[in-house]
């Protein structure tokens, strides 16, 4: 949706890390295993967001760290605001 204000939470051995971005009418969200938020305004079936505030080399270290681990659990949060 055109304005929409997107966060992304994610959440892995009690590190949180927060990413910011926005909606799209060209979003689709039919990518059956693939997300995707983009620095740019590309889209895709995968994208989830554009104009995205992070790119995945500006995670926290500390999440990538404990996401390196196979039993490590990642809990994503998707908030839209319209």
């Amino acid at each position: 949706m055109e304005g929409a204000r997107i966060t992304v939470l994610l959440e892995a051995e009690g590190v949180i890390d927060t990413i910011r971005g926005r909606g799209s009418p060209s979003l689709s969200f039919t990518h059956p295993t693939e997300m995707v938020g983009r620095k740019s305004q590309y889209t895709s079936d995968r994208t989830i967001m554009i104009s995205s505030d992070k790119a995945a080399c500006d995670l926290d270290r500390k999440l990538i760290a404990a996401l390196k681990s196979s039993n490590t659990k990642l809990n994503v949060q998707i908030i839209v605001e319209v």
